[in-house]
């Protein structure tokens, strides 16, 4: 699907297209890489529940990174006339994470939190609690319904700050909740 769209684009700059049948064709382009994105994003998941990622550690800075992550939703939250709160200081020292998978963990939250709300603020926060780093994405929203609470327990892969060697985290531990 992408291939064509590509080949038809490059054409277009040669032909004089309507701008309108342009826009269209980069709109469509634009929402088949989003719809790639999220299949990829959804065979990583399912990757992830079965045990079957490799993770690839690296020591980040996760304050930094997760900063640099939750500003991307800055102007959607100012445009839905929400309030977006980043909390992340320094943590003292680098954790060993897969930054590709904290990125998915990451916006996977803000983007879930900015789905369900539609006033008030989302936080986006990062401590070391208990020689862990945890992640905080708490919001003034609708908040997930109560059966759901059980899949929120599936264990994600950290690290501990300090160490290679890696440990299960429950998701708990990085996520929130409103009731």
């Amino acid at each position: 699907m992408l291939g064509p769209l590509e080949d038809v684009l490059t054409e277009a700059r040669n032909m004089r297209l309507p701008e309108q049948t342009t826009a269209l064709l980069r709109t469509a382009h634009r929402n088949g890489l989003r719809l790639l994105k999220l299949v990829n994003s959804l065979l990583d998941f399912s990757r992830i529940e079965a045990g079957r990622v490799n993770a690839k550690y690296e020591p980040v800075d996760l304050a930094s990174l997760t900063a640099e992550l939750a500003s991307n939703f800055r102007s959607a939250c100012e445009k839905a006339g929400l309030s977006l709160k980043v909390d992340c200081p320094n943590l003292g020292r680098e954790v060993y994470v897969d930054r590709d998978m904290w990125e998915k963990i990451v916006l996977n939250l803000i983007s879930n939190a900015f789905k369900f709300t539609f006033d008030g603020e989302i936080t986006v926060s990062t401590r070391i609690e208990g020689g862990n780093a945890v992640l905080r994405v708490t919001d003034t929203g609708t908040g997930a319904p109560k059966q759901s609470y059980r899949s929120f327990s599936t264990a994600f892969i950290a690290s501990r700050a300090h160490a290679a060697a890696p440990m299960k985290v429950p998701a708990s531990a990085l996520l929130s909740c409103r009731s």
